[in-house]
């Protein structure tokens, strides 16, 4: 059987993952609509231990990233599509580059979504190549190093380049650079 499946469930729940693996279901298709990170990263990462282990295949396209982090399989995207002759340097390489980084970015945002010192909302990450680039805002002191912390601690990152500003002033326009 081809995959995915020419036609497979669309369904909101774990539950209803569970039901239909238990079921045989050979692909199932997760769409919970309007979660946050940390959200995301639950669902996607309880979906795939419920189909661990079965014949059963799930397909995440909402939340991409956090499926990246929960560690699921990932199939070719449009315009990199598996059978080319690639080499070093190609679109493959390009493409696992980039969602090697894809995945260190969404697991750092995912560390400061599910803190309660760093806001994810104003601090942003950018990755490149395993480097990561903290920028924005943060309150304090203590909330810009708690970031960094992250950073540092989250599996495959080289190092950290912390250009976050502390403090704000009204016009929205940054008082210190830390």
């Amino acid at each position: 059987m081809p995959y995915p499946d020419p036609f497979y469930p669309v369904v909101d729940s774990v539950d209803w993952v569970a039901r239909l693996t238990k079921l045989g279901v050979g692909t199932i298709q997760l769409r919970a609509k309007n979660l946050d990170d940390a959200q995301a990263l639950q669902i996607v990462s309880d979906a795939l231990e419920v189909t661990k282990g079965t014949p059963t295949k799930l397909v995440v396209n909402d939340y991409w990233r956090a499926a990246i982090v929960a560690g699921a399989l990932l199939v070719p995207v449009a315009g990199y599509a598996a059978g080319t002759s690639d080499t070093a340097g190609s679109k493959t390489e390009s493409a696992k580059a980039y969602m090697s980084d894809t995945a260190i970015t969404t697991k750092v945002k995912t560390g400061f979504a599910t803190d309660k010192q760093v806001s994810a909302m104003n601090i942003k990450v950018d990755t490149d190549h395993g480097v990561v680039r903290l920028s924005g805002n943060a309150a304090t002191k203590e909330e810009a190093d708690r970031a960094v912390a992250i950073a540092k601690g989250t599996e495959g990152v080289a190092s950290v380049t912390n250009d976050i500003h502390i403090g704000a002033t009204t016009s929205g326009k940054t008082s210190s650079k830390y």
